[in-house]
Formats: C-alpha cells, sequence, structure tokens
C-alpha cells in the first residue's frame, strides 16, 4: 500500500506545495475506511518505514569529497525537518531540492533542469539515483541515471559513471 499513498490525489498536491500532510493521510482514512487508531498504527509504520543505508551514506561521503551532492526529492511539507533531523540527509548534501518547495515533482524534467542549474552544472555530468524507475526519468534530460535496486548494484553503477 506504500505506492498507494503515494500516488493518491492529495499526496500528489502535498509533493507540489498544495495539500498538507494532514490531507493525505485524511484521504487515505477516507478511501481504506480506517478508524483513528488503524491510521494511526498505520501512518505509524509507514513514517518508521524509512531507512537510510549507512553504507551507502559512506560511499557518498567519499563521493562528496570530489563531487557535488543534491539531495532531490519528491516531498510533502515538513520534510526538511525529516530529512534533517531524523535521517541526517542534509549533512550529506550541498544542496536539497524539495519538490513541495519548488512547486515540481519528479519526473517534470524542470526539477532536473533546477537541480542542475542549481548545482551549476551541465546535465550531461549529473548523475541521478532513485529507487523508483519512473523518476530516472531524469536520463530524458540528458543526465545519467543509476535505479537503486541494492546497494551493491547501485555503487557499481555509480563507479563505473563517476570513475571510469
Amino acid at each position: 500500500m506504500p505506492l498507494a499513498i503515494w500516488l493518491c490525489e492529495s499526496s500528489q498536491r502535498a509533493m507540489v506545495g498544495q495539500a498538507s500532510v494532514e490531507d493525505v493521510w485524511r484521504e487515505i482514512q477516507q478511501t481504506y475506511g480506517l478508524m483513528d487508531a488503524e491510521l494511526s498504527a498505520f501512518r505509524d509504520d509507514f513514517e518508521g518505514g524509512d531507512y537510510v543505508d549507512g553504507v551507502f551514506v559512506q560511499f557518498l561521503q567519499q563521493v562528496r569529497q570530489a563531487r557535488k551532492i543534491a539531495l532531490l526529492s519528491n516531498a510533502w511539507p515538513d520534510a526538511c525537518h525529516s530529512f534533517g533531523n531524523t535521517s541526517g540527509l542534509a549533512k550529506l548534501a550541498d544542496m536539497m531540492i524539495l519538490s513541495y518547495e519548488e512547486g515540481l515533482a519528479k519526473p517534470d524534467p524542470r526539477l532536473y533542469a533546477l537541480a542542475a542549474e542549481r548545482l551549476q552544472l551541465p546535465h550531461a555530468s549529473i548523475v541521478f539515483i532513485d529507487d523508483y524507475l519512473p523518476h530516472v526519468a531524469a536520463q530524458a534530460c540528458g543526465m545519467h541515471g543509476v535505479v537503486f535496486e541494492t546497494r551493491e548494484q547501485a555503487i557499481a553503477d555509480l563507479q563505473a559513471l563517476l570513475y571510469s
């Protein structure tokens, strides 16, 4: 059901700053007929399901010694707090580009163009990583794309692109 959450109407609107997080959860509650306690438990499971792979983060910290790293995320309002305080990803990135702040969401090509502009890099020199294949549309914008399936595969793909 997590994909259903991301694809529901209010979630799509929240990603571009046109709905609140509470709007999303109200829609989920209504759609699935959840009681308040069920929604609370489901929400806790959903929010607790985020996982930051420490080994991959260490690899990216090494990459960051010679390259810029940007966090480009389809995010609901208040995600900046989550990325900064909960996951620590804000410390890894040179910049964060969050969809709800920009009014654009992946796979909109304008969001990838914005990232290239802010990084001050040509599209062809950027590698974009995402665990959701439709979001690796960055390739259509002239960027390199890596679909994160496993840590080992993603690191190998990145090493091939960055160091060969």
